[in-house]
């Protein structure tokens, strides 16, 4: 999605794909961390999520680190696509590294499942006594999640 926001022409097109971009975002963690438990037994799980969540962080750091020169680099270059404007250009090169990952996903086979999980359904009051019974380690997640919120947003 990011590199098909290269050939928007109109903030309309360029809205829905970024708008597609989140979507994609909103369901990855929960599809990653399932194929995280398939592959790795609870001993070693641990390790494999936490790689998995510190990769949004190292990825935000490698592009502020990589997307200066990137912009520098492409306000002095001649144009690499006749007919494209640098931002589309750069949504291209930033998006293109992606259809190499999708062709190594093409690769990798879902494991067997070796866990099932309890499928009672449970009532909204029961969660919020599991969390209030936490309080502390909810509490934590709640304000660290708020800095980080508060903190991207002040990096715009």
């Amino acid at each position: 999605m990011t590199a098909a926001a290269s050939l928007a022409t109109a903030f309309l097109p360029l809205f829905v794909l970024r708008l597609d971009v989140g979507f994609g975002e909103a369901a990855v963690a929960p599809s990653a961390i399932s194929l995280i438990s398939d592959r790795f037994d609870r001993i070693r799980r641990p390790p494999a999520v936490s790689l998995y969540m510190a990769g949004s962080f190292i990825g935000a750091a490698a592009a502020l680190l990589l997307g200066a020169p990137l912009v520098h680099w492409m306000e002095t270059a001649p144009p690499i696509v006749v007919g494209m404007k640098r931002w589309q250009t750069t949504f291209l090169l930033v998006g293109l590294p992606g259809f190499g990952l999708a062709l190594l996903m093409l690769t990798f086979s879902e494991a067997a499942r070796t866990e099932l999980i309890r499928t009672t359904i449970t009532s909204i009051a029961t969660a919020v006594r599991f969390i209030v019974g936490r309080s502390k380690a909810f509490g934590t997640l709640f304000v660290g999640s708020a800095f980080v919120v508060t903190l991207g947003s002040l990096s715009l």
